[in-house]
């Protein structure tokens, strides 16, 4: 017996582009995670907040960026804003 259409097509592998749009997301969200830390001076309640997310989320999705090997800022870390403002490559994990 053949399995149903829909799990045979669940099983094939995805193609390209759609790899790409889950690293573009990724991407994007990293960039507004980062981009929101350092406009609140790195506080991230109010990161959270701005983002509509709760503050556990934010913990766990940082977690996973510092894993990645981002630099994530501290509260008022004054060097990471200064390298934020003057490199925009510096918040990308591969440079």
């Amino acid at each position: 017996m053949r399995p149903p259409t829909w799990r045979r097509r669940a099983l094939r592998p995805r193609p390209a582009q759609e790899v790409g749009l889950d690293h573009d997301l990724k991407e994007r969200e990293r960039e507004l995670i980062l981009a929101t830390l350092a406009s609140t001076g790195g506080s991230r309640k109010l990161a959270a907040e701005r983002l509509g997310i709760s503050p556990r989320t934010l913990r766990h999705k940082l977690q996973q960026l510092k894993a990645a090997g981002v630099s994530v800022p501290r509260l008022h870390d004054a060097q990471f804003m200064t390298a934020l403002i003057h490199e925009p490559q510096f918040m990308s994990p591969n440079s």
